[in-house]
């Protein structure tokens, strides 16, 4: 029988300390905003995603079954 494998998690412990920092600071400003979907966070991504992929633009889905019901 083959030995089972193991995936690790996120281990968000092994970030930088500067990366923790500016995560930090990104969840407050969407805590305090109020807007838990969409909202400026969100469209900030879309559009900086967009430039990166050279596409025209982006949408955020939730999780990755609604992207693979919007590609369909």
């Amino acid at each position: 029988m083959a030995k089972p494998y193991s995936v690790p998690f996120i281990d968000f412990k092994r970030d930088p300390e500067s990366l923790i920092h500016d995560q930090l600071e990104v969840v407050e400003q969407v805590l305090r905003s109020g807007w838990w979907v969409l909202g400026d966070q969100v469209q900030a991504f879309e559009s900086a995603w967009a430039k990166t992929c050279q596409a025209t633009g982006c949408v955020g889905v939730g999780n990755g079954l609604d992207a693979i019901e919007i590609g369909l």
